[in-house]
């Protein structure tokens, strides 16, 4: 039931916060969900991305990775959760899809103590990983 939920949602994904904002109305007063949309930030103001070696993660992981996972339901859960899911990878909070190592990449803002790069966006990730593949491959 929750996955037909979740795949309904995903078509109906460009109203998706005038949905949330309702649906955050309707529970909360029961206190069963508690639920954060785009809206809750200032969008006249973007931050700027950031590393955080306590949360292990870039400060705009759920934007990208809602962005970019699939399938939509998984990037809808993503995003909008007000916990941290428990099925997302320590690489997908670090914007890098492919656990690369750190060596100084464009967009690199830091790194775990494992030495996995967290990257400022997801595309940075990519261009590293094209990078690495033309070097060896």
């Amino acid at each position: 039931m929750l996955l037909e939920a979740l795949l309904a949602l995903t078509t109906v994904l460009p109203r998706l916060d005038a949905g949330i904002e309702a649906a955050r109305a309707r529970l909360a007063p029961a206190g069963q969900l508690s639920l954060r949309t785009t809206l809750d930030t200032n969008p006249s103001a973007p931050a700027l991305p950031y590393f955080s070696a306590t949360a292990r993660a870039v400060s705009n992981w759920r934007d990208e990775a809602g962005a970019a996972l699939m399938p939509a339901s998984l990037a809808l859960v993503v995003k909008y959760a007000d916990s941290e899911p428990g099925f997302v990878a320590r690489c997908v909070k670090l914007n890098n899809y492919w656990c690369i190592k750190q060596a100084r990449w464009r967009g690199e803002l830091g790194g775990d103590g494992e030495g996995h790069t967290g990257f400022a966006t997801a595309a940075d990730g990519a261009d590293a990983a094209a990078t690495l593949l033309r070097r060896y491959y």
